[in-house]
């Protein structure tokens, strides 16, 4: 494997930060060629924050403004980066260039992850520290990328960084490096310094329901009935669906839905809204399939539902309708009456002295399979079993 390490650091094309400390420098300043800017790269949400010192080479007359045009050259049109391999820089008198790229923008870095922040600290040559004229604004750019993507300020640290190149591939990544110094120290001090003042915000999303269809709205009772939801991200963020992340459909009121179907939803009130895409993306629609089970009712059924999204953050979304209407059929349907217990034993056998399988609860219906001479009646339970209760005990509905 062959390594290179370069004394890098990102050139950029300015974003507003909301830093009133901060002087904030423009990509139009360098006379950059923006052109050679790719727009595709992957995104992901920011977890970490890496402040890298980057340090002038001692032997070279460089300006920093031409120090950090090659930067830019180089790892963007040689190196093939789609902007450059850092989030934003800031020099040893405190001024601060931002990327074109969003925090959101992923860097893999090899022995820490891909959702990092990286801040460049340009340093002269023999620096052992951050400037005390940096320290303060730096602290100020950590603080404003923490809170604003809720990022736990202890989730931040420095290190050094270069580029490896892989001999067989070819292909260039990032790695960490050992940095000497009193770094760590000193952005300890900063952290703290920082720290009455960090209040991450909480992550908001919207989504939109476009359209809610089923392949049928006139169903009988215990059928199964496939649809399709169309929803849309109508921002302020990027929602990344991952193991922890992810959406619900959910009845708007919580309770217990009369469309629960078994084995199928994730709780009597919810069932997933299952999307292809990891990264659902401001402004994109995308559609999700589910099903239900018609109510064990007659005549015309309706519930409406939202979206909910599990993970860290808050959701607002539209609500969307089911509706049906649901015949009977051939089957009988039971109500379980209100009893003492507040529910009914469900036996193997129609008998009071034959085992206990299951309970179910008063008000809760059930479609009758079978029934015994002696009164009792087999129900099916909705999860694949089925026992006998006390039919004096029900109503036929």
């Amino acid at each position: 494997m062959r390594k290179f390490c370069i004394a890098i650091l990102l050139t950029v094309l300015i974003l507003p930060i909301n830093i009133s400390a901060l002087e904030i420098k423009t990509a139009d300043t360098l006379g950059l060629d923006k052109t050679i800017f790719k727009d595709a790269y992957s995104t992901g949400l920011p977890e970490k924050i890496l402040v890298v010192p980057i340090f002038m080479p001692s032997n070279a007359r460089l300006t920093e403004e031409t120090w950090l045009k090659g930067i830019y050259y180089y790892t963007v049109q040689r190196l093939g980066y789609p902007t450059l391999p850092y989030h934003y820089i800031i020099n040893n008198k405190g001024v601060v260039y931002s990327s074109e790229s969003s925090d959101e923008r992923i860097l893999n870095i090899k022995d820490l992850g891909d959702h990092n922040i990286v801040i460049g600290y340009l340093a002269p040559s023999n620096a052992t520290n951050f400037s005390a004229e940096a320290g303060t604004p730096l602290g100020d750019l950590i603080l404003d990328i923490a809170n604003r993507n809720s990022i736990n300020i202890d989730n931040v640290k420095v290190a050094g960084l270069k580029f490896t190149r892989e001999s067989e591939t070819n292909l260039v990544y990032l790695e960490q490096s050992p940095i000497f110094g009193l770094w760590e120290t000193g952005l300890n001090q900063i952290i703290e310094s920082i720290r009455p003042r960090y209040s991450p915000k909480v992550r908001e999303y919207g989504i939109e329901i476009e359209n809610v269809t089923l392949a049928s709205t006139e169903l009988v009772v215990g059928n199964e009935v496939e649809g399709t939801a169309r929803i849309k991200n109508i921002g302020p963020n990027n929602i990344y669906i991952t193991d922890s992340t992810y959406l619900l459909a959910e009845k708007s009121d919580g309770s217990n839905s009369l469309f629960y179907l078994n084995n199928v939803w994730v709780s009597q009130s919810q069932f997933p809204a299952v999307i292809d895409e990891q990264t659902f993306r401001i402004d994109q629609s995308v559609e999700f399939n589910f099903k239900v089970k018609a109510p064990l009712a007659v005549g015309e059924v309706s519930e409406k539902f939202k979206i909910k999204l599990v993970g860290d953050g808050q959701m607002n979304t539209s609500e969307f309708e089911i509706k049906v209407n649901v015949q009977r059929g051939d089957k009988r349907i039971v109500q379980i009456n209100e009893t003492e217990t507040n529910f009914l034993r469900v036996r193997a056998e129609p008998s009071t002295v034959s085992e206990e399988i299951s309970r179910v609860d008063s008000g809760g219906r059930y479609i009758v399979l079978e029934e015994d001479p002696n009164g009792f009646l087999k129900i099916d339970l909705g999860d694949g079993r089925s026992g006998w209760v006390a039919g004096w005990l029900t109503t036929t509905i």
